[in-house]
């Protein structure tokens, strides 16, 4: 965590002395209305939820450390319910449906709430997040917390909303998940850097986690730049678990500056010399082609083709080579394809390393089809013909699904423009799913006559 900058805390400060003078807030002192409470949250919450997000973008490790500032009494509890909510998604939940370990900064964001003269205003805004930050706890965890809330009030309350129902590990990670959905276009993602074995042997997931978040959204990184770069440089961390992940995703993902790149470079080289490395290294590239975090996308390969180096004999550099050329002269290309067989044919059908080529091949294919207008359609009869190529230097049943789920979903597209059936461009569409998605396996005949039937929808019977 690292600590907050002056300018954020001046900040912080100029709106906690505007909360303080204002007159919204001696009325609600005054009155202790829930609406005058309401009219003054709308009046300065708006302001904290710009500062956070702007510390959440261009400053992430300094996240905990806002939301602890945040915490001030002087803030009279606005945004209490949005840390709350951050702190209890955060951490990483096991397939039990409880947090990894116990956690602190959740206990002191609960404490502060607890003790919060706007607690009975508060607690009309938080019973899910308390629900959900008690079901994850240990009992341990959650007895620890209660003893250490004074007021009765709080403890009552926090006590209520410790749901005995949700007992499962179905049921603990629905209520997560049903919880999380509140919050699924918020940022608020941050780790701790490591500093010693200890604390990177628990903390390298959270650090992974939080890399793919970034590297998956649009978001400034450059204040990753050197954090990272003291981390990936401690020699003492290499060993550790997890420690080679970073560095893949860093180097891939990681614009560094000048004075960091060579060091960069080197720390890449040095693990791709590694006869050990190439496994899980290949088995971590496939499972972020197969997931939904990050993009992996021409430029990424370029980036981690530069700093990995294609001239080795090793099967990373050997890989990179092959990436580089199926992003210079693109899939259509005899010598591409001639490339791609002879590598394909050094391996092991099932590896993870030809599951990574296929999924480069496979983007070409998404964005050729994926950006191919209806009117166009001829372009993907020629498209259709690299089709078979490819099935035949891949022979993989998947990537053959993939391609037909594309295809599928592209001439239906076209049959909603095109709907007169004797029409021309129908006609010519027809004729060429017929001839050739037998050939290809996508459909038997039986389905092509199938697919082109107008559904007909059956007359209610007559009174």
């Amino acid at each position: 965590m690292e600590a907050l900058s002056q300018d954020y805390k001046q900040r912080l400060e100029d709106i906690k002395s505007a909360i303080q003078e204002s007159e919204l807030l001696s009325t609600y002192i005054d009155s202790e209305e829930p609406d005058d409470y309401a009219a003054f949250k709308e009046a300065f919450e708006s302001e904290i939820a710009e500062l956070y997000q702007e510390v959440a973008n261009a400053a992430p490790l300094q996240l905990e450390s806002l939301e602890l500032a945040l915490l001030d009494d002087g803030l009279e509890g606005l945004y209490m319910p949005r840390i709350l909510g951050y702190a209890v998604l955060r951490p990483r939940v096991d397939a039990r449906g409880y947090y990894y370990r116990p956690q602190d900064h959740l206990r002191k964001v609960m404490h502060a709430i607890a003790q919060s003269a706007s607690f009975p205003e508060l607690e009309r805004r938080i019973g899910q997040g308390v629900t959900v930050a008690l079901a994850l706890s240990t009992n341990v965890w959650v007895s620890n917390l209660m003893d250490a809330i004074p007021n009765k009030i709080p403890r009552n309350f926090y006590a209520s909303k410790n749901d005995s129902s949700i007992r499962t590990p179905e049921q603990r990670l629905a209520t997560h998940a049903r919880y999380a959905r509140q919050f699924a276009k918020e940022n608020y993602a941050t780790a701790s850097m490591p500093t010693s074995v200890e604390e990177a042997t628990v903390t390298f997931p959270d650090v992974l986690k939080f890399l793919e978040y970034r590297y998956g959204h649009d978001v400034d990184n450059s204040s990753l730049s050197g954090p990272l770069f003291e981390l990936l440089t401690t020699e003492n961390l290499k060993p550790v678990p997890g420690y080679k992940s970073v560095l893949t995703l860093t180097g891939m993902f990681q614009e560094m500056p000048a004075a960091s790149e060579n060091k960069l470079r080197d720390l890449l080289r040095e693990a791709a010399s590694d006869s050990a490395f190439p496994d899980p290294y290949f088995s971590f590239l496939a499972s972020l082609h197969q997931g939904n975090t990050v993009e992996i996308t021409p430029e990424v390969d370029r980036r981690m083709a530069q700093r990995v180096g294609t001239s080795g004999s090793g099967l990373v550099q050997q890989y990179y080579a092959l990436i580089e050329k199926i992003h210079a002269n693109g899939i259509n290309h005899l010598e591409t394809q001639d490339a791609i067989r002879v590598f394909i044919g050094d391996q092991k059908g099932l590896s993870d390393v030809v599951e990574c080529v296929r999924q480069t091949v496979l983007r070409y294919f998404k964005e050729m089809l994926g950006n191919l207008d209806t009117d166009n359609y001829t372009e993907f009869f020629e498209a259709s013909k690299l089709f078979a190529v490819h099935f035949e230097i891949f022979d993989n049943e998947s990537f053959k699904q993939e391609i037909r789920s594309l295809s599928t979903r592209y001439v239906k597209s076209c049959m909603k423009i095109y709907t007169d059936k004797r029409g021309r461009d129908y006609q010519d569409i027809k004729k060429f799913v017929k001839r050739t998605w037998v050939d290809l396996g996508f459909m038997t005949e039986r389905e092509i006559t199938n697919f082109f039937k107008t559904k007909r929808t059956r007359k209610p019977a007559s009174a």
